[in-house]
Formats: structure tokens, C-alpha cells, sequence
């Protein structure tokens, strides 16, 4: 008879190592404001890392016990579909034990940070996906005669690709932090910071005319995009909506909020923005993390070299015979 998973319980050592787990996912989401999904992410590694960890060493009964040896076998035991996907799930968990160690040392759990000696997986780094500036162009054409849902779903994404802001950020937008007169809205970034982004022509004519139907909604509250019953648009609504916009059109990649925001900063940097104003714009808390989107094709970075260059010639190099 095949065992029951969903029926065994933990031992008593997975219990006391993964209670010391639950703390530190307490404190990102208290003091350090992680958000809902960050800890629920962390949640998932922490609690997987501490029952291969228990099973493979079932005398380990405090975290102090785990050795750097132990740490990596585990982490070499980390499954995945292929070579890269399983680098990925490694570097992940050993990014989310790196934090978590350092909690340990500062709650005096244990006394030395092995975590430390591990260094991160190497793989190739993944590029943002995003869409062209045509692709964006028939994404935001609204039909003659457009419904209050469509009228909603066309401010949402304008707003997105105009500002670059997350999606969760988006969903929280109140009434109140609507600067329309200067163009600007005030939104709550990861770690609870506060910043205030600015949005484009086409966005305000999107805002107002969906501002002009949000009565037919019945506002239950103050949030500025509302689902039908009057309440605050959740996340996942949002993210159901553009999947399905971008199907109807046969966009070549799958739609989402996050697509829009690497849209935004391709567009921006492409457009000679500046570097630190793309990452200010996205609330990144680094440069390093901006710099993912400088993936500008090999013609448009020829043009700029050929451009910037003060030594560059074009290639025709009859005269130098």
C-alpha cells in the first residue's frame, strides 16, 4: 500500500527548525514589509529546505547542528525540469538562506554564518520579455464603442506602460494620490516606500474617461479601479484581464503586468533616458537591478557607438586605399 503523504505528520526536529523559520518570515513581514506574495515565496523554500533537511539528517534538532557540508548537499538536491530551471531553484534557495541566516546570527540561533562559504549557482542570465512599440500601439486601441470594462481595462494598461509601476502598486492607487493637474500618483513600492511617478498624456485622457464610468461600478471605496462589486481591483483580476486581451490579439508573448513594466523600461532607456532615472521611475533599490533592461538590439547599439564614438568611421573604407 502506498504511502499516504498528505497524512504523515512532521517529526518533532522539522517542528523546532521550521519555528524558528516562521519567526523570520514574521519579521519580513512586519519590520522589513516584505509583501504578502515575497513571504509566501520565502514560506514555500524555507519549509521544502527544512524537510529535505530533517529527512536526509534526522538527528539535526537546532540550526545550529546543519554544517556548510550539510547545506550543500541539500542544496545540490534541489529538483528541477532541466539544467538551467534547477540552477534557478538552487540560486533561489541559496539567496533566501543567505537572509535567513543572517536573522539567525542576529537572534544568536547560531553562532557562525555558514552560509557564507556557499556562493550562488552560475546560469545564464534570462532577459526581459516585452513588447514592441507597435505591439503596444494595438494593445491600447479601443473599440468604437467600448464598454466599462474595456474602458477600465484601457486605463489600467495605459497607466502601467506609462509609469512602469508594479501591479500590486497599482491596485492600492486611492482617489487621493491622483495628482491629475501635474500628471502625477503617488504609490507604495516594496519595503513600504513611498514614491510619487509621473504618467503620460495618452494615461490622463485613459484616467478621465475611465473616471467618467467608475460611478456605473457603485465604489463600495476609494481605490481607483474597482471590480463589480465596488471593491478594490484585486491583482490576479488584472492579470486574468491582459492574458486574455493579449490572446485576442495574437501577441507573440503571454501578456501580463509585469510585461508592461519591462516595456515601459526598454522604451525609456531606448529613448535615451537615464539610467538612475529608469531605476527612481521603477523603485529598484539598485542600480545593478535596473540594468537588466539594457538589452538593446545590436543595431540600435551600432547606431550609438557609430554616433558617439569620436574615432568611429562608417564602413566604407574606400578612402583609406
Amino acid at each position: 500500500m502506498a504511502r499516504n503523504e498528505e497524512n504523515k505528520q512532521p517529526s518533532a526536529n522539522f517542528k523546532k527548525l521550521y519555528d524558528v523559520a516562521v519567526e523570520f518570515l514574521e519579521y519580513l513581514a512586519v519590520e522589513r514589509f516584505y509583501s504578502k506574495y515575497t513571504v509566501k515565496s520565502y514560506n514555500y523554500t524555507l519549509r521544502s529546505f527544512v524537510e529535505l533537511i530533517t529527512e536526509t539528517y534526522p538527528n539535526v534538532e537546532k540550526w545550529q547542528d546543519i554544517s556548510d557540508d550539510m547545506l550543500r548537499h541539500v542544496i545540490r538536491a534541489t529538483k528541477g525540469k532541466n539544467t538551467e530551471l534547477k540552477n534557478r531553484s538552487r540560486a533561489h534557495l541559496v539567496s533566501v538562506l543567505k537572509s535567513f541566516y543572517k536573522f539567525l546570527i542576529r537572534n544568536k540561533y547560531v553562532a557562525e554564518n555558514v552560509m557564507e562559504l556557499i556562493k550562488l549557482p552560475k546560469f545564464g542570465k534570462k532577459l526581459p520579455q516585452y513588447l514592441t512599440y507597435e505591439q503596444i500601439t494595438k494593445l491600447l486601441t479601443l473599440p468604437k464603442n467600448p464598454t466599462d470594462k474595456e474602458i477600465r481595462l484601457n486605463a489600467i494598461i495605459e497607466l502601467l506602460f506609462s509609469s512602469g509601476m508594479r501591479i500590486s502598486e497599482l491596485c492600492n492607487i486611492r482617489l487621493s494620490d491622483i495628482d491629475i493637474n501635474n500628471q502625477e500618483v503617488r504609490v507604495i513600492g516594496k519595503g513600504n516606500k513611498e514614491r510619487i511617478v509621473p504618467f503620460g498624456t495618452y494615461a490622463l485622457v485613459a484616467l478621465n474617461r475611465w473616471m467618467e464610468v467608475r460611478s456605473h461600478y457603485n465604489p463600495e471605496c476609494d481605490y481607483l479601479f474597482l471590480n463589480r462589486f465596488g471593491n478594490k481591483l484585486s491583482v490576479r483580476a488584472v492579470q486574468i484581464e491582459l492574458a486574455k486581451s493579449g490572446e485576442a490579439l495574437n501577441l507573440p508573448i503571454g501578456l501580463s503586468p509585469h510585461k508592461l513594466r519591462h516595456s515601459f523600461a526598454t522604451e525609456m532607456l531606448a529613448g535615451g533616458a537615464d539610467l538612475r532615472v529608469v531605476q527612481e521611475l521603477l523603485g529598484h533599490t539598485t542600480l545593478g537591478v535596473t540594468q537588466v533592461y539594457l538589452h538593446l538590439d545590436e543595431n540600435r547599439l551600432r547606431k550609438t557607438y557609430v554616433k558617439a564614438h569620436p574615432l568611429e568611421v562608417d564602413d566604407d573604407f574606400s578612402h583609406m586605399e
